[in-house]
């Protein structure tokens, strides 16, 4: 039995039991898709996890999952304050917001800076190793006079010694005095103020404050509630600190905007669609009963193919999510063909054998379109992206679905609403394309123009662009991305960063002294930068350290007095000698004469001073004494320095990060110093390159499919080429004038090509099929070409109302979609005719 007869069996089978039992087939559609749909509510979850569109098995993939596991989640949102641009209190207005989000319990955690807490408890690993040696030498001092109540009598007199020395050099001052001048200016003016150290850039611009928020990547937003609250944190901040320039921004700050942007361009371009398709059916049929037929089996399909993804898939990614778009936009061509020649049918036929004639003619063809089409989501799965994978397989799936629905659902649905024996005229006149069948009259004039436009397109098209800035794609006024932009252009900003790993400090030096010599790498963050260099001297001193102590006693206050005048004639003496130190010198004087003018008070001010003292070097001793990575700040502490003993170094590139071939060369200097770097920009930069090649890979293994399924089809190698050929001239019409209009192609209208490969070999394969009938009218058509028309003027509509999206690249979306569906439909209806009329002139078969 041969391929025709098993099809013959097929189809009769179909067409018996749809015309003998029709009710008992709509019931069964409509049962299984309710439970498709009921199934699939509680099997599938939305998985809006950027990172999870990447097949988990990628290499560059794996070593970031392995970044995160052992550091954590990095992906931050940021304030930022342009202390340049601010004409108000940047300083108090940062201090203002970081208090209200703190005070917030549902934001998470909040990095405005380094606390003075935090910076004494690392003060002995960061402090320069001199200052270090001074603060040890300085309590050497305090240690055994204080216990006897003389230390200022001490001091004064260790002052007075020093003018017995022959005019001491500056330099030798500076050591000698140095301890003496410490312990003075501890116990004059207090020991030092701590005050928080914001997140500031090199360049002194920009002040950020990060925002760790909750994700739940459960929601398309995943940040929504955290970042409305934010934002309505920062416009309040706008009101009370006017002329403060702040804004919001961060990855996940990004991706947030960018999805309520499309999710709202969506909503709007799909009401916009789904009334001017309607219209446009309704119109082009001249009836809106079968239209609404092919929805109900159309909605039975959508039904199945939810079930389906909750039993296969089990979730929806940021990709597969659009699965319903491509079933509108391809599945319901089938259904479109089906009552397009059901009409033509019933010209001439009672309902019983237009149906059989559905099942001898278009559904056929129905069944080799289906094939082509879902073949080309189907070898998604020969790709890297496992976004575009589950939309493959769902995809195909659905439009398999759909193919069955309408093979089965809508001829139940024409064969129980339409009960008129007899033929009926069909009011289809006018809406013939008779036009075209003209011009398969003159097949050298038509083939000879399309190959000129195809030559003429040729410049144009191989020199269109690809658009990989995916920050370009944002709405305009956005304000996260137009901030994004703000702080790339600040090299020292960026938020961006590649992560190398390395076990040892000794480690972290040697790629910090590689990464200063490559000139896309600027500014580096690690254990080094926040602590310093590993100095052999600082072991010795933190040891020295432990000893560190004042001991509170009583001072006489006449002795005190007296005291101090003694150390303000030494410091009156000794400034004009201190050279670099002399200002320093004269501001200690002030603040002795300060003192002295108390009176009685002043014996209370020193204690007070030594009573803050001794709070001051407690902190130190008990940062010294903990481990390094809990003695780092809190907020940098886990992005430093993992549970398991490795250190983490930030390298932020000098270039505009956003841009493909800048960051390109830093992933190449990074990668040179560090092979295993990881971080946002490799995963970005290797995703970018994974999709565009997923899709060349899609589009070469969907033509070699084609192929293969139109010869299993037709068994006539002439018969591919005309498909073949007439899709390809469509595609490359299609890139021409995308080329003519200034559009490029980007990651977003990258995803047109399966879905215009879809409509551009489904028209041919219904055309051939048509030819293929016979009879003296088989260049006419008919039907059929109505309904390649008809098809493809709602694929164009449908898409092409996305050009009022604000998001940029959704609208080259719908540009590339309308411009390919119009390009499709000219190279089906009016270049294939004449392919296959010449092909009849020279008896070619």
């Amino acid at each position: 039995m041969n391929m025709r007869a098993i099809e013959d069996r097929a189809y009769g089978f179909l067409a018996r039991t749809v015309l003998s039992h029709p009710w008992l087939v709509i019931a069964c559609g409509m049962v299984l898709a309710i439970a498709g749909f009921i199934v699939g509510s509680f099997t599938i979850s939305l998985n809006a996890n950027t990172d999870d569109l990447i097949a988990p098995d990628v290499p560059y993939m794996q070593a970031y999952h392995q970044l995160i596991d052992e550091f954590g989640d990095m992906e931050r949102m940021w304030v930022v304050i342009d202390i340049e641009e601010s004409t108000g209190d940047a300083t108090g207005c940062a201090a203002w917001v970081q208090d209200t989000l703190g005070s917030q319990e549902n934001l998470g955690r909040i990095h405005g800076g380094i606390s003075p807490q935090e910076q004494l408890a690392m003060a002995s690993r960061s402090m320069v190793t001199d200052e270090l040696k001074i603060i040890v030498s300085a309590c050497s001092l305090l240690a055994a006079p204080i216990q006897d109540g003389d230390i200022l009598s001490m001091l004064a007199i260790e002052l007075s010694s020093v003018l017995s020395v022959a005019m001491p050099e500056p330099s030798d001052l500076r050591e000698r005095m140095a301890s003496v001048l410490t312990v003075v200016t501890w116990l004059v003016q207090g020991p030092p103020v701590m005050t928080v150290q914001p997140l500031i850039s090199e360049s002194g611009r920009f002040l950020f404050i990060g925002v760790m928020p909750p994700k739940d990547y459960g929601t398309l937003g995943v940040i929504n509630t955290p970042l409305r609250e934010v934002r309505e944190i920062l416009e309040s901040a706008r009101l009370r600190f006017p002329g403060v320039d702040l804004g919001l921004t961060g990855k996940p700050v990004l991706q947030a905007d960018e999805m309520a942007t499309s999710d709202r361009d969506m909503f709007r371009a799909a009401l916009l669609a789904v009334v001017l398709v309607g219209l446009v059916i309704m119109l082009v049929l001249r009836t809106a009963r079968r239209p609404m037929l092919a929805m109900v089996a159309f909605a039975c399909a959508a039904g199945w193919t939810y079930g389906a993804v909750g039993l296969m898939v089990g979730q929806l990614n940021l990709l597969s999510i659009v699965f319903m778009l491509v079933l509108i936009g391809v599945g319901m061509d089938f259904g479109v063909h089906v009552i397009s020649r059901y009409a033509e049918f019933r010209r001439q036929r009672g309902p019983a054998g237009s149906i059989r004639g559905l099942y001898a003619t278009v559904i056929r063809g129905n069944s080799a379109a289906v094939l082509t089409s879902s073949a080309t989501f189907f070898v998604a799965w020969f790709t890297d992206f496992q976004g575009l994978r589950e939309l493959g397989v769902i995809a195909g799936v659905g439009l398999l679905l759909c193919f069955l629905s309408m093979s089965s659902v809508l001829p139940a649905l024409l064969s129980v609403t339409d009960r008129t024996p007899r033929p009926r005229l069909e009011r289809l006149a006018g809406t013939d394309v008779d036009w075209a069948d003209r011009l398969s009259h003159r097949p050298v004039l038509i083939v000879s123009i399309a190959l000129l436009v195809s030559v003429a397109l040729i410049p144009l098209s191989l020199a269109i662009g690809f658009e990989r800035n995916l920050l370009e794609l944002q709405a305009t006024g956005i304000e996260s991305a137009r901030w994004e932009r703000r702080i790339t252009e600040d090299a020292d900003s960026a938020s961006w960063f590649a992560a190398a790993v390395v076990d040892t400090r000794e480690d972290v030096e040697s790629l910090e002294r590689q990464a200063a010599n490559r000139p896309t790498i600027g500014r580096i963050q690690s254990v080094s930068t926040l602590l310093g260099q590993i100095d052999p001297d600082r072991h010795v001193l933190r040891a020295d350290l432990q000893s560190c102590e004042v001991i509170e006693t009583t001072v006489d206050m006449p002795a005190v007095n007296e005291s101090l005048d003694m150390i303000l004639s030494s410091l009156d003496v000794l400034a004009p000698m201190a050279g670099d130190s002399t200002g320093m010198m004269k501001a200690l004087a002030a603040s002795v004469r300060s003192l002295i003018s108390r009176g009685d008070g002043s014996s209370e001010v020193v204690l007070n001073n030594a009573r803050e003292l001794d709070i001051f070097l407690s902190s130190i001793r008990k940062g010294d004494a903990l481990a390094l990575r809990e003695s780092l700040p809190g907020e940098m502490r886990g992005q430093l320095l993992s549970e398991r003993g490795r250190f983490l170094v930030m390298l932020h590139p000098t270039e505009n990060i956003w841009d493909y071939d800048a960051m390109g060369r830093f992933v190449k200097e990074v990668r040179e110093i560090a092979p295993d770097v990881t971080g946002v920009p490799i995963t970005h930069y290797e995703s970018l390159d994974a999709m565009r090649d997923a899709f060349i890979t899609m589009m070469v293994l969907a033509l070699v499919l084609i192929a293969v399924i139109t010869t299993l089809t037709f068994w006539n190698l002439m018969d591919v080429v005309v498909c073949l050929v007439t899709l390809c001239i469509g595609l490359w019409w299609t890139v021409g004038a995308m080329a003519f209009l200034g559009v490029s192609f980007n990651m977003a209208n990258f995803f047109a090509a399966p879905i215009l490969v879809g409509l551009g070999i489904d028209g041919s394969i219904h055309m051939v099929h048509r030819w293929k009938e016979g009879g003296p009218d088989r260049l006419k058509f008919g039907g059929t070409r109505r309904a390649v028309v008809l098809t493809s003027m709602t694929t164009m509509i449908g898409f092409g109302c996305l050009v009022i999206a604000e998001h940029k690249g959704l609208r080259s979306l719908g540009i590339v979609m309308a411009l390919g569906s119009a390009a499709c439909m000219l190279a089906v209806v009016v270049l294939l005719p004449s392919l296959l009329a010449l092909r009849e002139r020279i008896k070619f078969h």
